[in-house]
């Protein structure tokens, strides 16, 4: 039986309720060196497969760490900078007229 994808990708089974073109890290994985093999005696190469994807894998949640901690220091940046305002105001709005 001939079953044609509802996404217009090629699988039949579609990419699980996506809607949107994001690549997966096995797209990625598959745009690089094809599909994971899975028939045949090499199991060295399905291992190779594997492993380039857990690499790849590894690698993405190094970069989202990255841009956590970029995250937290702007928002640390941003309430610093929030406190400085606050107590800007309050030194103007108990300082003596003419003297601001």
């Amino acid at each position: 039986m001939n079953r044609v994808s509802r996404d217009g990708a090629g699988s039949p089974r579609g990419r699980m309720g996506r809607s949107d073109n994001i690549p997966t890290i096995r797209d990625d994985i598959r745009a690089g060196f094809g599909d994971i093999p899975r028939r045949g005696n090499d199991i060295s190469v399905r291992c190779h497969y594997l492993l380039a994807m857990c690499n790849d894998i590894s690698t993405r949640c190094h970069e989202i760490l990255v841009i956590c901690d970029d995250i937290r220091a702007r928002r640390s940046d941003i309430s610093a900078r929030c406190h400085e305002i606050r107590a800007n105001r309050r030194y103007l709005s108990i300082s003596p007229p003419g003297n601001a």
